[in-house]
């Protein structure tokens, strides 16, 4: 067991440790979500009104926050702190003023190298091998959306009138993800903190 004093494991060793411990296939999800909803909106057999979508995401994200925050009161655990201000984080994104996405990003970036610092605390959940899957599956359907808000992906078919609905379909995803983490995610043995505690 590591004690709360405990030094932090370098970046490296974090970083190794948990990309061994993802599940991989569930980034499958996101491009799931691309490769079937595309080409159902290119034959207009499914449309989702921004009128619909728009309210649904900050909402989904409030619905973490709330859940975060009821789990922090009952297991009075850090790790919930800090997953309520990313939750937060996103939320502000979903806001859409000017300069929102900047600042979200500056935050992510922020509470990214906090989880770092305060991996002794935190790693028992930051080293869940579910909490790094739906987090590493949550921030890769992000880049999918954002790619397709940019115009990354310009092979894919219809992309010059179809991404803006597929985009909302893929974030809705990714905050449905984060609700997932929020609602089922456990501590579990870390042992990167183990054997910093016998060095």
């Amino acid at each position: 067991m590591h004690t709360p004093g405990s030094r932090s494991p370098s970046f490296g060793n974090i970083l190794r440790y948990s990309l061994g411990r993802i599940w991989y296939p569930l980034w499958l999800v996101p491009i799931a979500v691309v490769a079937i909803l595309l080409p159902l909106h290119m034959h207009g057999t499914l449309e989702l009104a921004k009128a619909i979508s728009e309210p649904i995401e900050p909402g989904i994200l409030a619905s973490a926050f709330i859940i975060a925050g009821i789990r922090w009161h009952k297991l009075r655990r850090p790790f919930f702190i800090w997953l309520a201000l990313l939750l937060a984080a996103f939320f502000y994104r979903e806001l859409h003023f000017a300069g929102t996405a900047t600042m979200m990003y500056i935050a992510f970036l922020v509470l990214m190298f906090a989880a770092w610092l305060q991996y002794p605390k935190l790693g028992d959940y930051l080293g869940s091998r579910l909490f790094l899957t739906l987090f590493s599956t949550t921030l890769f359907s992000y880049m999918i959306a954002v790619g397709l808000d940019k115009h990354w992906w310009k092979f894919l078919p219809g992309h010059k009138y179809q991404w803006a609905r597929v985009e909302e379909y893929v974030e809705i995803a990714g905050h449905l993800l984060l609700l997932a983490l929020t609602i089922t995610v456990k501590p579990v043995e870390n042992r990167l903190l183990s054997n910093a505690s016998q060095d």
